[in-house]
């Protein structure tokens, strides 16, 4: 029996406008076999796409220390609820869930502070924009924040979703200055600002 060149792989779709990047993704049998494949399409905020019972996400990363983060994420003391990464005026700052839920934590001289109000590691939205615990599994968590501003006397709420990137408060807020990223469900959160 001859080996065989596998079959060659279709060009991409051409793009839609306002695309950036095509990466084709395929799902490989225990044989390496080509079960099922599809092509994810990027643009400014992000390309999905879904095989089968997977899903696939391409998110940006617009500050050079998130990069930092997903390249060397945390791998010591994550804890049960895992860490929160702070993103400010390209710093990182680590917050550790456990341990910290209540407390008000200034980032370095930034004068900033954040206050992890609530740590909900099976999150279910109520009809009134509220979020209630529905179990201890980590299958959907969420970190109710307050964010403290120098100048502000009251904080503001912002969210961490695990399994919903780029969902964040903003558009409640009024302003782009702040937006929550988590690319590591189960793990670690990241918040970061962006002053404007």
């Amino acid at each position: 029996m001859g080996a065989y060149p596998p079959p060659p792989h279709p060009p991409p779709p051409a793009p839609h406008q306002g695309q950036q990047a095509a990466i084709r993704i395929a799902l490989l049998g225990p044989r390496g076999k080509s079960l099922a494949q599809d092509w994810m399409f990027g643009n400014r905020f992000d390309g999905q796409c879904a095989i089968g019972p997977t899903q696939y996400q391409l998110l940006q990363i617009p500050i050079a220390s998130m990069v930092q983060d997903f390249l060397e994420p945390p791998t010591e003391n994550l804890g049960l609820a895992g860490i929160l990464s702070v993103h400010y005026f390209g710093k990182m700052y680590r917050i550790p869930v456990d341990g910290n839920i209540g407390k008000r934590i200034p980032l370095g001289d930034s004068k900033l502070a954040i206050e992890i109000a609530e740590y909900l590691p099976h999150a279910q939205p109520t009809q009134d924009g509220r979020f209630v615990n529905r179990d201890d599994l980590p299958d959907n968590p969420v970190l109710e924040l307050r964010v403290h501003l120098p100048g502000e006397d009251t904080p503001r709420r912002q969210l961490a979703f695990a399994k919903l990137p780029l969902l964040n408060l903003d558009a409640v807020h009024g302003r782009d200055w702040l937006w929550i990223l988590d690319a590591r469900p189960r793990s670690t959160a990241w918040a970061s600002t962006n002053a404007s």
